[in-house]
C-alpha cells in the first residue's frame, strides 16, 4: 500500500497554484475545510465577543465528551436517550450549518 501510495504521488503529483506574485492583492485567503466552521463563527459575531467565541468551541467539545460519563443510564437505545442524543444532535448541526456558511466563501458562491 505504501508503494502504491509512492508510486501515484510521484506520477500523479500534487496541483500546485501560480507563483506568487508580492505585487498583487487579488488572492483571498480562505481556512482549510476542517477550520470553515471556526472561520465563520469568527465571521459572525461581533469584534468584541471573539475572546468568548475562542473558548465556547473549546467547552462545547468538552462537554460532548464528558456527557456519557455524566449521563449513565444503562439504557443502550440512543433514542431513548435524550441527554446525551439531543446536545450532540445540536452540535452536529451548528457545526454543518456553519461548514456551508464557509463553504460559499470557499467556492466563490
Amino acid at each position: 500500500m505504501v508503494i502504491l501510495v509512492f508510486i501515484l504521488a510521484v506520477a500523479i503529483g500534487a496541483p500546485l497554484e501560480a507563483v506568487a506574485d508580492p505585487a498583487t492583492t487579488s488572492y483571498t485567503p480562505v481556512p482549510e475545510w476542517f477550520f470553515l466552521p471556526l472561520d465563520e463563527l469568527l465571521l459572525l459575531v461581533p469584534q468584541q465577543l471573539i475572546p468568548l467565541v475562542l473558548v465556547l468551541p473549546t467547552g462545547g467539545v468538552l462537554l460532548l465528551l464528558a456527557l456519557p460519563f455524566i449521563d449513565r443510564d444503562p439504557e443502550r437505545n440512543p433514542f431513548e436517550r435524550p441527554a446525551v442524543m439531543v446536545p450532540g444532535a445540536f452540535a452536529v448541526l451548528f457545526v454543518v450549518i456553519l461548514t456551508l456558511l464557509g463553504s460559499g466563501r470557499l467556492f466563490n458562491l
